[in-house]
């Protein structure tokens, strides 16, 4: 659902006689690639969360360790984030569909850091397997 919609931006960017419109197909790529960094510093955090634990014997290690790591993935989110919200005015700008709904975009950021994020993953995967 999600790359369907964002391959009708970049036709429609394609298809624009806009000035800026090699900028924006450059800053498609940038969404996806925010995106990935997300989901790694997710996984970075996790995996953290789990086992890094039990190779600090001073747990001020520990804590100084898992907040680099979650200070990191919260500034991936925070990018991903924006880009996508920048990505939907690309949209209107472009006379496309939104690529997200406003109810999806008014939902809180950490919910809809999973669940938009977390689908645009899901859907590159399937892509890949066909």
């Amino acid at each position: 659902m999600y790359l369907k919609r964002i391959q009708q931006l970049i036709d429609a960017i394609k298809a624009s006689s806009s000035n800026y419109k090699e900028d924006d197909l450059k800053f498609i790529s940038t969404v996806f690639e925010s995106c990935s960094t997300y989901m790694r510093a997710v996984m970075l955090t996790e995996t953290a969360r789990m086992s890094v634990r039990f190779t600090f014997n001073d747990p001020k290690d520990y804590q100084t360790y898992f907040s680099s790591v979650d200070s990191a993935r919260t500034s991936a989110h925070n990018a991903a984030m924006s880009n996508l919200k920048m990505m939907n005015k690309l949209c209107s700008e472009y006379n496309s569909i939104p690529i997200f709904t406003d109810k999806e975009m008014s939902l809180p950021r950490a919910e809809m850091a999973d669940k938009l994020i977390k689908s645009i993953v899901v859907e590159l995967f399937d892509e890949r397997v066909r």
